[in-house]
């Protein structure tokens, strides 16, 4: 809290010039200053409260980019293509992190009404979209990656079933430049039960791409992988409330 000028009049209150209070609070390494209600006179031996409300899905700084590799070939865009080197909500490459639906940019509706995501008549792709919860929690340069993405990743690389840390997943190893990618395998949500699942018997999971199924728009494509035969696929999808992790991109400007 920082506090310029402040005096205390004969009965100890703080007097405190228009303008003259601000806090500064300090999340994931970047400062914001808030300012706070102008008030001429602060009593002695009271609390004051005031709510703050700090919105970061709105706050991208250009001069911040999070960890990401390069798998050696262009997004849709064009442009080279960036994959983070983990899961959006987790903060290693090993940890699934959080299970969104698909067209909730706030990420936490646990909803299974399907017109909540994002509504009864859902856009072809939401990557980079008011409807991309990537871009609302992480900014502007970052998005979901679209069906075509994820197949230019699987035809761009080696790609094997791997045990990393303890945690079984799908290795992505480059074919042009070697660099490593490393998707953890996780459960998936309905509602609010979570549960992992096998295809037959093989462990697998789905990661949600940003496109609609055109055929069946009660459904979002994902990217399926499982153990057997380094099974790796673009699949139907899941419903459009189910939780699925997602693996965040940005294009290089």
């Amino acid at each position: 809290m920082i506090i310029p000028n402040g005096k205390k009049n004969a009965e100890g209150s703080l007097l405190i010039p228009l303008g003259g209070i601000c806090a500064i609070l300090t999340i994931d390494g970047k400062d914001y200053e808030i300012s706070l209600p102008n008030v001429l006179l602060y009593e002695a031996g009271q609390q004051y409260t005031y709510p703050i409300t700090v919105n970061r899905t709105s706050v991208s700084d250009p001069s911040v980019i999070r960890e990401a590799v390069y798998m050696g070939f262009n997004g849709d865009d064009g442009k080279p293509l960036y994959w983070s080197v983990c899961n959006l909500g987790a903060s290693t490459p090993e940890d699934y992190g959080g299970l969104y639906g698909w067209g909730d940019p706030t990420g936490e509706n646990t909803s299974t009404n399907l017109n909540d995501y994002p509504s009864a008549n859902p856009p072809a792709d939401i990557s980079g979209t008011e409807y991309d919860v990537v871009r609302a929690m992480w900014g502007n340069e970052w998005r979901m990656p679209s069906q075509r993405e994820f197949r230019n990743l699987m035809n761009s690389c080696i790609c094997e079933w791997a045990t990393q840390k303890g945690i079984s997943g799908f290795l992505f190893t480059s074919k042009s430049n070697g660099n490593k990618l490393f998707l953890p395998r996780t459960p998936e949500r309905v509602g609010t039960e979570v549960e992992w699942y096998n295809l037959g018997s093989s462990p697998a999971c789905d990661y949600w791409t940003s496109t609609l199924n055109a055929k069946t728009p009660e459904r979002a494509l994902c990217f399926l992988f499982a153990q057997d035969d380094d099974f790796l696929a673009i699949s139907t999808g899941g419903y459009r409330y189910e939780g699925h992790p997602i693996r965040p991109v940005y294009s290089q400007p």
